[in-house]
Order: C-alpha cells, then sequence, then structure tokens
C-alpha cells in the first residue's frame, strides 16, 4: 500500500490568484464609457489607474525591449512608462 508513505502538506500562504488579463476590447469600451463615468460620478473625484507588468520570468528585460515598449505607451500617453 504506497499511499499509506505519502505525506501532504499544506502552504503556509497562498497568493490570491491574479484576474484574466482584460481583452483589448474592454480598453475601447471603457474610453467610450469615460464621459459618461465621469457625469454619474457628479462632483466625485473619479481616479484612473493602468497597471502594465512586464513578466521577464525572473530576468530583467533586456534595456532595448523597455526602450521600445516606452515609445509605444508614450504614442498613447506622456505619462506611461514602464519603470
Amino acid at each position: 500500500m504506497a499511499a499509506q508513505n505519502i505525506k501532504l502538506r499544506v502552504p503556509k500562504a497562498v497568493s490570491p490568484p491574479l484576474p484574466p488579463p482584460p481583452q483589448s476590447d474592454v480598453f475601447k469600451t471603457f474610453a467610450e464609457q469615460l464621459a459618461e463615468l465621469r457625469n454619474a460620478a457628479e462632483n466625485l473625484d473619479l481616479k484612473r489607474r493602468l497597471t502594465l507588468e512586464l513578466d521577464g520570468r525572473g530576468k530583467s528585460p533586456a534595456p532595448e525591449v523597455v526602450t521600445r515598449l516606452n515609445e509605444l505607451l508614450a504614442k498613447v500617453s506622456k505619462a506611461l512608462s514602464l519603470k
């Protein structure tokens, strides 16, 4: 009975699952609804945040990759960049 030799261990800390990445049409839809969102918020301060993560799987990305990505992000907004 090999099952008697199996030991199970529960991890001490479990990270919450990451949300699925948004589809590209989500950004378009969000942009189209932004004016209505501002109106619905009335006098409240509606803040927007965008998070982009570059996963190098433990490795730092090549500087030229980051430069190219930042050039593309700058076409969207000068305020966007990878750091």
